[in-house]
C-alpha cells in the first residue's frame, strides 16, 4: 500500500511525448493561468503540466535560452567576474537551512563561477515589508562599498530570490520605483518566488476555523499572523503589474513537478489541494511564479524547494552564460 504522501508513478516519457504534439497548434505561445486550469479540467493535471513544460521549450523566446544555457559546460570558471552575486533568501532560512532557502549551495557555485556573492540579511521570520526595507538598505551599501573601492565603472549587482524572496523583490521594486540605483542593477534571477501570494494564505484567510487554527501555528512557531495576510494573493503588494525597473533582464527558474515527483509531505498535501486550480509546484500556481517580460527556464522534476540533483549542474551552466551572454567575460577569456 502506498504512503499517503506517494502518488503513482507516471509514464513520463510518453506523458512529454504527447505534450509536445499538443504543443505544435499553440504558434509558440505558452499557455496562462486560465487555459492551465481549463486544460486540467478537460485533459487532468499531469497532462496540463506537461503540457506547460513543453510550451515553454517550445517557444521561440524561451527555447533558445533554454538550449543556449544547457549548451554550457557544468564546471566552475574561478576567474574574476564583474558580478556581484546579492543573495535573498526564503522564509524560515534560517531554522530550516536544509531546504536550500538560506542561499549557501548558490553562494558555493557563484564563487566557484568567479561571482563576489552578499546574502541579504533578511529576518529569517520576518515581514515581507520589513524584509524589503532589509534588502534596500543592503542594495544601498553595496553601492556605497562600489564607490569606495572605485568599482562605479566595473562591479555590477545581480539578483537572485529565493521562493518568498521573489515577492520582497517585487515591494521593493514597488517602493522605489524611479531610484537610479534599481537602474543600475545587472538583472534579476527569480527562483520559484511567491510574487503574486499564495493561494493556501486566502484559502486560511477566507474560513474562520482554518483562520483560527492559522493563529495559533503562527504563535507556536514565532511568526507574526500578518504575514498570512501578506500572502494572500488579494493583498494591496500584489495587485497590479509588477513595477520593474527599466530593461531589467529577468530570468524565471521554476520547478515543474507532477504529484510523483514531490517528496515532501506538506508540499504533497498543497499539491493535492491546488490540482484543480492547474500545474503548481506545491506552493503556488507555475503560471505566478513568472515574472514578465522575463525568460523562463524550467526544470522537470523539481518541486517548490527547488532540490534535485539537475540544480547544481543548471547553475553552473547559468552562471557561465551569464558571464558570456550580459558580460562578454567568457568570450574574452577564450580570444585571450
Amino acid at each position: 500500500m502506498l504512503r499517503p504522501h506517494v502518488a503513482p508513478m507516471v509514464d513520463e516519457v510518453g506523458l512529454l511525448a504527447r505534450a509536445a504534439e499538443e504543443v505544435r497548434g499553440f504558434g509558440g505561445s505558452v499557455p496562462n493561468r486560465e487555459m492551465l486550469q481549463a486544460l486540467t479540467q478537460e485533459r487532468g493535471i499531469d497532462l496540463a503540466t506537461a503540457i506547460f513544460y513543453q510550451s515553454i521549450l517550445a517557444s521561440p523566446l524561451h527555447g533558445p535560452f533554454v538550449r543556449a544555457v544547457e549548451a554550457e559546460t557544468a564546471a566552475p570558471l574561478p576567474s574574476p567576474s564583474r558580478f556581484h552575486l546579492l543573495i535573498v533568501p526564503a522564509l524560515y532560512y534560517q531554522e530550516l537551512p536544509q531546504y536550500g532557502g538560506d542561499g549557501q549551495a548558490i553562494a558555493a557555485i557563484a564563487q566557484a563561477c568567479g561571482m563576489r556573492v552578499t546574502v541579504a540579511p533578511l529576518l529569517s521570520k520576518g515581514s515581507l515589508s520589513d524584509n524589503a526595507a532589509i534588502l534596500w538598505e543592503t542594495l544601498c551599501r553595496l553601492e556605497r562599498e562600489k564607490t569606495i573601492e572605485g568599482k562605479t565603472d566595473g562591479e555590477e549587482v545581480l539578483l537572485l530570490s529565493l521562493s518568498v524572496g521573489g515577492g520582497e523583490v517585487r515591494i521593493l521594486f514597488a517602493e522605489h520605483a524611479g531610484d537610479p540605483r534599481l537602474e543600475r542593477l545587472a538583472g534579476w534571477i527569480n527562483i520559484c518566488g511567491l510574487v503574486r501570494g499564495i493561494p493556501l494564505a486566502a484559502q486560511l484567510l477566507r474560513n474562520p476555523l482554518r483562520r483560527l487554527h492559522a493563529k495559533t501555528i503562527c504563535k507556536v512557531i514565532g511568526i507574526d499572523f500578518g504575514l498570512v495576510r501578506e500572502l494572500d494573493p488579494d493583498h494591496a503588494f500584489w495587485q497590479g503589474t509588477l513595477a520593474l525597473p527599466p530593461k531589467l533582464r529577468v530570468l524565471n527558474l521554476i520547478g515543474v513537478p507532477l504529484h510523483s515527483h514531490v517528496q515532501q509531505r506538506s508540499l504533497f498535501k498543497r499539491y493535492a489541494w491546488m490540482q484543480a486550480l492547474g500545474p503548481n509546484d506545491g506552493m503556488s500556481l507555475l503560471s505566478d511564479l513568472i515574472v514578465e517580460p522575463g525568460l523562463i527556464y524550467p526544470l522537470w522534476g523539481a518541486d517548490h524547494y527547488f532540490r534535485t540533483p539537475q540544480v547544481s549542474p543548471l547553475l553552473y551552466r547559468l552562471f557561465r552564460f551569464l558571464r558570456q551572454e550580459w558580460a562578454g567575460e567568457v568570450a574574452r577569456e577564450l580570444v585571450v
